[in-house]
This record gives C-alpha cells, sequence and structure tokens, in this order.
C-alpha cells in the first residue's frame, strides 16, 4: 500500500519527515528501500531506489527534505518511480499523498517541481 511518483532517473529522493533511519536494504518486491520513523512513531517507507542508500545510515537522524536517495526501478518495478507507504504506530497504512500536502511539501506538479 502507498503511492506511486513517477520520476527521472537519479531523482534525488528526500525524507518528508525529521526521524531516524531504521532500515536499508534490499528485498525482491520493494528493491532497495529506505524506512525511517518520525518522532510520533510513523514509519515512512521509500521503496525501488537507484542504489543502497549512501546517503544515510541506519540509525541516523535525518530532517525532513534531506537527501535519502535516487530515483530509481529495482524490485518489482517496470519504470523509474518511487512508491512511498506510511504506516502509522497501529499498523494503519495510509495516504502519503495526504501527509505530503499537510507538511507543505506537495502536490508534486508533473515537471516534478513542488
Amino acid at each position: 500500500m502507498g503511492t506511486d511518483i513517477l520520476a527521472r532517473k537519479h531523482t534525488p529522493i528526500l525524507s518528508a519527515t525529521d526521524g531516524v533511519v531504521l532500515y536499508i536494504g534490499y528485498m525482491p518486491i520493494p528493491g532497495n528501500f529506505v524506512i525511517i520513523r518520525d518522532p510520533s512513531g510513523y514509519e515512512y517507507h521509500y521503496y525501488h531506489m537507484f542504489e543502497l542508500s549512501t546517503f544515510v545510515k541506519e540509525g541516523q537522524h535525518v530532517k525532513q527534505g534531506q537527501q535519502i536517495g535516487r530515483v530509481g526501478s529495482t524490485g518489482n518495478s517496470a519504470a523509474y518511480h518511487l512508491h512511498v507507504g506510511v504506516i502509522s504506530p497501529d499498523n494503519r497504512y495510509l495516504n502519503p499523498y495526504d501527509l505530503f500536502v499537510q507538511a507543505g511539501i506537495g502536490p508534486i506538479q508533473q515537471d516534478g517541481t513542488p
């Protein structure tokens, strides 16, 4: 569950929130990924990244807007894009688009600008 955001290869992926990097890894479906937990316990999942992130490390504190990776097409993916999922502390999937708009980092225009 989540939202797919089409983007050009290597487009910077920025953290949607302040938080701590929980995991950096690879799995067959999400491909290369980063998971960040915000101070309220929400988890932000960023999938299909170009490579395992060299921009952040597990346990690192990140700020909203900080680069955490680059857009790719790894895992179960047919085009360059970012898949973003947000999971609440009680394990409910939330619509990331709504959260991005509330945070003032959306909507995203067709040319890739906020």
